[in-house]
Formats: structure tokens, C-alpha cells, sequence
């Protein structure tokens, strides 16, 4: 199914259902993240800190995968054109929140992996395959932490464009009315 604007030769009018998916897949997957990070952060019990920091490690690999696949695709896909009625500004901001949840996304999985490898820990993921590690640890705990903190300030900062993409979304839904968010669904 083509849209007026594709059989122009066009940019399509919405992200099409490939990355459509992978936005919901992904932010599916982020939500998990950040709620076994926060978890496994402010677990008294060592055992259960382990397994939700387990899951955690697992499904960042999930998401490290497809937002491989997602920048690809959207690498090889025009961007749907701007609306009509945003202004200037509207678009600008958007693309910066947009590219920055990108940037945000790689360096929290390059970071996470690195705290993981790091500790020389299982690299199997879901028991389907094991990931190289690329480290060996010594007692020097400086890349380890420093690696650490960038991962953790990542998260936070991603939760919060999070917040922002979400606020920004239900403005145009509820508030301007204008189906932008038809382009994602």
C-alpha cells in the first residue's frame, strides 16, 4: 500500500510498519531496561539484584541488536515529511530529541556491555548465543567505573527524553488534535 505522497516519489507520509515496529519493540524493551536497572540497583537481596541485572544484560543485547537493525533501516528509509502545521522550531526540537534517544540508545548499550564484560561475567544471551568478550579484568577499576557512570547518567537522561517524546506525543494526540501520531502506529 502506497501513499500519494510515495507515488510522487515522495518521502512516505508515515515510518511504514518495519520501523513502526521496531519503535515499539524497542521502547518495549527500553521500559524493561530501566525498570530491572532501577531494580537491580536498590535490591538489598544479592540474589535477586544478580538475576534482575542477569535479565538486564540479556535483553540489552536484545535491544543493542535491534537498534542495529532499526538505524540500518532507517539509514535506507526516508524520514516521513515534516507536518504541515509545525512549526520550525516543532520539527528542530524533534529531530533533536529523536537523534539523541539514537545516540542515547548505542551508548548505553556499548557502556552496558562494557560494565558486563567487565566483570567477567556469563555473555550467553537467552541461552541462543554467547557474545565474545573483549576485556579482562584487572584490579585497575577505573574503565570499569568510569564505563559504570556514563551507563547509569545515560539511563537517566534517557528516561527523561523518554518522559519528554511521551508528553510531546500526547500534546499532538490530545491537545493539537493533529494525527502525528498515526505516522508511528
Amino acid at each position: 500500500m502506497t501513499t500519494a505522497c510515495q507515488d510522487r516519489g515522495g518521502p512516505p507520509a508515515g515510518w511504514g510498519r518495519v520501523l513502526s515496529s521496531l519503535h515499539w519493540i524497542v521502547a518495549g524493551l527500553v521500559l524493561v531496561e530501566i525498570v530491572t536497572g532501577r531494580l537491580a540497583e536498590a535490591s538489598t537481596n544479592r540474589a535477586t539484584g544478580s538475576d534482575l541485572i542477569r535479565i538486564h544484560y540479556q535483553v540489552g543485547m536484545l535491544v543493542a541488536a535491534l537498534v542495529i537493525l532499526r538505524i540500518l533501516w532507517r539509514l535506507t528509509h526516508p524520514a516521513p515529511s515534516a507536518t504541515p502545521s509545525s512549526a520550525p522550531w516543532q520539527a528542530v526540537t524533534a529531530s533533536a530529541v529523536h537523534a539523541s534517544l539514537y545516540v542515547l540508545l548505542v551508548v548505553l548499550c556499548v557502556s552496558g556491555f562494557i560494565v558486563w564484560d567487565y566483570f567477567d561475567a556469563d555473555m550467553s544471551v537467552f541461552g541462543l548465543i554467547t557474545v565474545p568478550g573483549i576485556f579482562t579484568p584487572t584490579d585497575d577499576e577505573r574503565l570499569r567505573s568510569a564505563t559504570w557512570y556514563v551507563h547509569a547518567y545515560a539511563g537517566w537522561t534517557i528516561a527523561c527524553l523518554i518522559i519528554l517524546h511521551v508528553c510531546a506525543a500526547l500534546w499532538h494526540q490530545l491537545v493539537l488534535r493533529d494525527r502525528i501520531m498515526q505516522r508511528i502506529l
